[in-house]
Formats: C-alpha cells, structure tokens, sequence
C-alpha cells in the first residue's frame, strides 16, 4: 500500500508521524513524503527521521498547496499497490491502524473507502475531548444519525460533511483512479467533501468506528481559520453543481442530497440551536431560529424534492 504525506513548515512534528508509520503492526507499505516549499527545516527533519528506512522517501517540491503535494506524491506511488491513504504531517497513527484497515478492506472488497474515528491530542499527545460528529441521512420527513453498527456512508451524508477528515480516508486505489483526485484548483478546507462522495459510485464508503487516528490540534492550523468553515461550506455546493462530468443517475443524487441539507438537515440543526438558546435565557436568538426553520421546512412541503435546484445558503 502507498502512504502519501503532505508537508509544509512541519519540523517540530514530522518526526512522530514518520515513527508512527514505522511502529506500524502492518508492515508492507511505502511513504511518500511530499515538502511542499517550506520555509523551515522540515525536509532535514524528515531526512533524520527516515535514516535507513527503505520505505520511505522524501520529494521537494515549490509550494503548490495540499492537494498539489497529495497528487505529486501519488504520481510518484509504486504501481501496482491496492490502497492509498494520505495522513497529515503533524499527526500520528496508532500502531494498528494500517493492519486495521487493511484487513478491512480486504474483507470487504466492495468497499471503495473506508475510514477511521479520530482521537484529538494536544502538542504533547495528551488525548483532548473530541467532538462527536454525525453521519446524517434522510428519515420519513426528517433526519436521523447513523449508528456505529451502521458501517456504509451514503452520498448524502458525506455530501452534508460526516465526520471523515482527509486524512482518515483510507481508499482503493482501483476507485480512486475513477475520481477526479484532489481538485488543485479548490485548495484545502472541504476537498475531501469533493473526493469521498465520488467515491460512493464505484463502491460502498464504510465507517470503522475505532480511534487509530490521533489529530493534533495546534495554534495556526488551516482548519482552525474563523469563518473558515462556511466559505467552504458553499464553494462545496459551488463545486458540485458545477460537474458537468455527472452521469444523469449521478447528477440526481447530487441534487437530492443538496435539497436534503437544504430543507430537512439545516432545519433540523436550526430547531437543535433554537433549543439550546431557549434553554440558555436567548429568547430572541431562539425565536429567529425556529422561524427560519419552519420557513424552509414548510417550503420543503410545497416545492418537493425539485427545490434542490435551488442556491444553498450554507449555515
């Protein structure tokens, strides 16, 4: 299998990734470890951690962004190798995690995409409290959460951004050679909600609910950025609406799950947050949530599932 990892001004970090990789109870891999023009000393830092271990290999290249170094250390990948999977340079592995995976793949050889719960961790690896995400799906007239004993992840709930970071997505390659890849042209922050879905066409996307992933949360993250979130949120849809190369089955599903997070999950989450204020003395804040909820709710009832055309405004 080919491990292709990312890296830019990751110095203080990169050395325990490349021991977790190391440490791994799985050992039939190759890394690619891509530095991405930093300006710090991250290449010698990978160098010194790599020593004499023949399965992994630095490449350097100008500053391109993620996805470019992504594609540049998949280009680079060994013929032939059944998975690829593309972890973060500042976070590690549990030593299990690519045996885990692997042996889950392989028995289920449907699946096109499988991925890991992750654990958040400090700068000294200490575990931090990590928020439980969600896998929504389409229920009668409303939503419900899949449960952990639910493994397969539908269009739907990874196009409504289900708790599946890039870099816990581990993918046969037969099926990512079907996709568009990493999009250079929309950069980071939401470029696994452009990939994973994809891969629903060419197989099932399955969930293991174990913690083998530990993130690192740290000052100056990408993911972190104030506002961050709901920009992304819409050049998503942005996206999505502008692949002209959908097949017709394709593009419906599209447009079912863009009217599903416009007219069931976003009310829902709205009646959620309208709650909460209500509970929390906000009257007024409440009050505009609950209307703006009803309101798309009750459009939902009179336009029916064609409103997916309409523009999504991303909450």
């Amino acid at each position: 299998m080919s491990i292709v990892t990312p890296c830019f001004n990751v110095a203080p970090y990169v050395e325990r990734m490349i021991q977790s990789v190391q440490s791994q109870t799985f050992t039939d891999w190759e890394q690619i470890l891509v530095d991405d023009g930093s300006t710090d000393h991250t290449a010698e830092a990978i160098r010194a951690a790599i020593g004499t271990d023949t399965r992994q290999r630095l490449i350097t290249t100008t500053n391109g962004g993620v996805c470019a170094a992504r594609n540049r250390g998949y280009a680079a990948a060994t013929d032939g190798t059944k998975y690829v999977y593309f972890p973060d340079p500042d976070d590690t592995l549990a030593p299990d995690l690519l045996e885990t995976m692997v042996g889950y793949m392989e028995a289920h050889p449907m699946v096109s995409m499988a991925y890991c719960a992750f654990q958040w961790v400090d700068l000294n690896d200490e575990p931090l409290t990590t928020p439980a995400g969600a896998r929504y799906v389409p229920s009668g007239l409303g939503v419900r959460a899949l449960h952990d004993d639910e493994p397969e992840t539908p269009f739907v709930s990874l196009y409504c951004w289900a708790p599946a970071p890039e870099p816990v997505a581990f993918i046969r390659r037969s099926a990512y050679d079907r996709t568009t890849g990493w999009d250079e042209a929309f950069g980071q922050h939401g470029e696994g909600v452009i990939l994973f879905p994809q891969l629903t066409f060419y197989g099932d996307v399955h969930y293991v609910p174990r913690r083998l992933y530990r993130y690192r949360v740290r000052p100056g993250q990408s993911s972190r950025v104030a506002g961050k979130q709901e920009r992304a949120e819409r050049r998503v849809v942005d996206w999505w609406r502008m692949a002209d190369w959908l097949a017709d089955e394709q593009r419906s599903t599209v447009r079912q799950a863009e009217w599903f997070r416009y007219y069931r999950l976003d009310p829902w989450k709205g009646f959620r947050t309208a709650w909460s204020d209500a509970r929390s003395g906000r009257v007024l804040r409440a009050t505009r949530f609950t209307l703006g909820a009803l309101r798309r709710y009750a459009q939902s009832l009179v336009t029916g599932s064609g409103a997916g055309r309409r523009r999504v405004h991303c909450a």
